[in-house]
């Protein structure tokens, strides 16, 4: 089991549901994710594609996923915003498909 430093100073919300990867470079790429958790600093997720730290994306939140809210009944979860991807753990094969995990931050909080 892989071990890692937590750098978020908020605490972690467990989410489901499904977003949309969007890049801020390449117009016609998109990348369907499964959301995985949420705070005020940013988010976790999987994909099927990897995406270097530091990579920019926008994300867009479907309507079907989980808006966590936190202790004060607030939603961590944004519906659209832009993220810094921040780390990327390694692909695990799941069902011929190569998953990955990535964590990201907002660029605007």
């Amino acid at each position: 089991m892989a071990s890692f430093l937590e750098k978020r100073k908020s605490t972690r919300h467990d989410a489901k549901g499904s977003i949309t990867l969007y890049s801020s470079i390449v117009p016609t790429m998109n990348i369907h994710a499964s959301i995985l958790d949420v705070s005020h600093e940013g988010i976790s997720f999987s994909a099927n594609k990897r995406l270097a730290p530091g990579t920019t994306i926008l994300y867009k939140a479907s309507m079907d996923s989980c808006l966590c809210p936190n202790k004060e009944g607030a939603c961590q979860l944004h519906s659209i915003s832009f993220v810094t991807v921040k780390w990327c753990n390694g692909g695990i094969t799941h069902e011929d498909r190569t998953i990955y995990t990535m964590g990201a931050t907002y660029l605007i909080p």
